[in-house]
């Protein structure tokens, strides 16, 4: 099992995208999928159930444009609650995309799946932009469960603004919703470059999604006259933030100056530094250092050199292959700036939250858009980077890189010549639609696409596990024979370790949760589902995975031999493997000769004394007695025949009992009733 961007339950939401007035405006949910399945959806509130199906390596859509998704469900109030979420839950994994698109305006974010949700964020978006209107920076906050406590405290720049509902920085509010629900508060749009509510804590008592959006800007805010778009990402709790991003800058078809960024500090006094270095030449071009004093902070690096649009010097910004590292976790945002800014007449503002190191992942389902009515979106970047294992040689690490089923070397042979600071870095065109990635080595990376006068981005989503918690533990897994080929498999994350005694600031080591269902190895005469007597269906939609997961393999024709082999992983991606071996009752004899001598079992089967009759008095050299699994049961040295054995503390099932005798073994079957 890899570690990937996948999850069964998803919420999604569309933050107002301009103004509810913009006209021709079209809200997508794009779906990948490796596997053939159902996916039923709904808006928050309704009863009204759809469902569609997705198959193995396709695209689906659903969207206001095609009649699957509501014409008005894109979110248009401000400080307030609303059902207007799409609800989705899927029979296999799947990727979800989420874009909304207006006549000159778009933007859109990967969906991180509910069981990646977590109880602390901190906004990061964009300064307020007053220009022909007022657009504001704001956040979604979306409910996993019922009756779900948020507590929201006000952070940022521009000390004199408020909040739309009049919250200045430094105060709090909190807020009920329950599952499905969406709480939005933004600025006001009056000002220019001057408040942000970036930093914005968001707490919660249940595992809740936050999107960072703005309605329309321009980047920089203050220095351009053309080039206005929507922005929106679905940010990673804060436990799972990181402290090592590569990036790369955005291909758009400009004077490439490089793309603006943003840091923002989880925990007081955070240090960092980035090195951005020419992918060609490998060197050098810049150095950014800075100091975060309080949790929730962020600098911004952007092109100072310059003054206005279109300026000739073409090294003002973060532009190269750049490596970020700081002191505590961050979180980083990369933007496109307005298209005047480096004459890419095709390409305005876009912003994408960029995956740690410690987040990548290896496999990958990804979608770009496809026939959304405003834009054709023809022009779709994909850049990747994969982070070498130590010690791990380039070549062997590029052999392992697939794109659609396909080695990636094959079409790009010369990417050994990619690699700065231990990692490979690539950017490619690719075609609208499915797309896969797999790889031995950790990958990640970010999905961008232009059309007339709009532009979209999204990370390709990654593990988004707790980072505060360390785990090395395999899952436990139990077997339970039922008998007749029935065995109860518990799966479970309930261990823990004492904390180092070495490491003041350690943490005691505990399991984070099973993360998916069993994953079967090979597979002879058995079939497998969910105990549905001890486990609900929707056990995957939780947050974290489970502490427990319960399933039962069953022998399909009891008749014969059967044999699984299965593994399980965990949020860590700790994986433990397992099997059952059955012997079929048509591969044991009823009655066994053991030179001469007819040996047989009575009554079969039994309930608390077993019988071994025997024509003549024999002596074996050892009987064994095992169940289904293998367990030894009992075992006795020279026995005598005929005998009498007591079974009744058995559990009931099936037994097998072997004699040996001069060297060579006889098996019988029982079973205990």
């Amino acid at each position: 099992i890899k570690s990937d961007n996948m999850g069964k339950k998803f919420i999604v939401s569309f933050p107002m995208n301009d103004n509810e007035d913009q006209p021709e405006s079209y809200q997508s949910i794009l779906i990948a999928s490796n596997a053939d399945g159902i996916v039923k959806y709904h808006q928050a509130g309704s009863s009204n159930i759809k469902t569609v199906e997705v198959g193995k390596d396709a695209y689906t859509k659903l969207g206001s444009d095609n009649e699957t998704l509501p014409n008005d469900i894109e979110f248009k109030g401000t400080d307030e609650k609303s059902n207007k979420t799409i609800i989705l839950e899927s029979t296999v994994p799947i990727s979800v995309f989420v874009i909304n698109s207006k006549a000159v305006t778009s933007e859109g974010y990967y969906s991180v799946p509910i069981k990646n949700w977590g109880m602390e964020y901190r906004h990061l978006s964009f300064y307020d932009f007053n220009e022909v209107k007022e657009w504001a920076g704001g956040f979604h906050v979306i409910a996993a469960e019922d009756d779900t406590k948020v507590d929201i405290t006000i952070n940022g720049v521009g000390t004199d603004q408020k909040t739309v509902n009049g919250i200045p920085l430094g105060d709090s509010f909190s807020i009920k919703l329950d599952a499905g629900e969406v709480f939005d508060t933004r600025g006001t749009g009056e000002t220019r470059g001057i408040y942000d509510i970036s930093g914005s804590l968001i707490e919660s008592d249940k595992p809740i999604g936050v999107i960072s959006y703005h309605e329309r800007a321009m980047i920089p805010a203050t220095r351009v006259t053309n080039g206005r778009d929507h922005l929106s990402e679905m940010l990673m709790p804060t436990e799972s933030w990181g402290k090592n991003f590569y990036s790369m800058p955005t291909e758009r078809g400009g004077t490439n100056k490089g793309d603006f960024f943003r840091i923002m500090s989880v925990e007081n006094n955070t240090e960092f530094k980035v090195r951005w270095y020419n992918p060609e030449t490998k060197e050098i071009i810049g150095v950014w250092e800075g100091f975060l004093n309080k949790a929730g902070d962020f600098e911004e690096y952007h092109p100072n050199a310059a003054s206005a649009c279109n300026s000739e010097n073409p090294y003002t910004s973060i532009n190269g292959f750049a490596v970020w590292e700081s002191s505590k976790p961050v979180q980083v945002m990369q933007y496109a700036y307005s298209s005047c800014w480096d004459n890419a007449p095709n390409a305005d503002p876009f912003m994408m939250l960029l995956s740690p190191v410690e987040q990548y992942s290896q496999d990958l389902l990804i979608a770009t858009p496809i026939e959304i009515v405003n834009d054709t979106f023809e022009d779709n970047y994909l850049t990747l980077i994969v982070k070498l294992n130590e010690g791990e040689n380039v070549a062997n690490a590029l052999n392992d890189i697939y794109l659609d089923g396909e080695r990636l070397t094959n079409n790009y042979p010369d990417l050994a010549d990619n690699v700065i600071d231990n990692a490979i870095y690539h950017t490619q065109k690719i075609t609208p639609g499915f797309h896969e990635i797999s790889s031995e080595s950790p990958i990640s990376g970010v999905v961008h696409g232009l059309s007339t006068l709009n532009s979209y981005a999204w990370n390709l989503g990654n593990n988004i596990k707790d980072l505060t918690v360390q785990d090395t533990l395999k899952p436990q897994i139990q077997l339970k024979d039922d008998g007749l080929g029935k065995f109860k498999v518990t799966f479970s994350e309930k261990q823990n370790l004492p904390k180092d005694q070495n490491c003041e600031d350690c943490k005691p080591q505990e399991d984070s949760g099973i993360f998916r269902e069993p994953t079967v190895i090979e597979i002879n005469n058995f079939y497998y589902y969910l105990d549905n007597e001890i486990e609900s269906d929707d056990w995957a939609y939780g947050t974290k995975g489970d502490d427990e997961l319960n399933y039962i393999f069953e022998v399909e024709n009891t008749d014969f031999n059967a044999k699984i082999i299965f593994q399980v992983i965990d949020d860590r991606c700790n994986i433990a493997i397992d099997s059952i071996v059955y012997t079929g009752t048509k591969s044991v004899d009823n009655m066994v000769s053991i030179e001469g001598n007819l040996v047989e079992l009575f009554p079969n089967p039994a309930s608390d004394k077993l019988s071994i009759n025997s024509s003549n008095k024999i002596l074996v050299d050892n009987l064994k007695i095992n169940n289904l699994t293998g367990t030894l049961m009992l075992q006795l040295n020279e026995v005598s025949l005929p005998n009498r054995i007591n079974i009744n503390d058995y559990e009931i099932g099936v037994y097998f009992i072997t004699f040996n005798y001069k060297g060579n073994n006889y098996k019988l079957r029982f079973i205990k009733q």
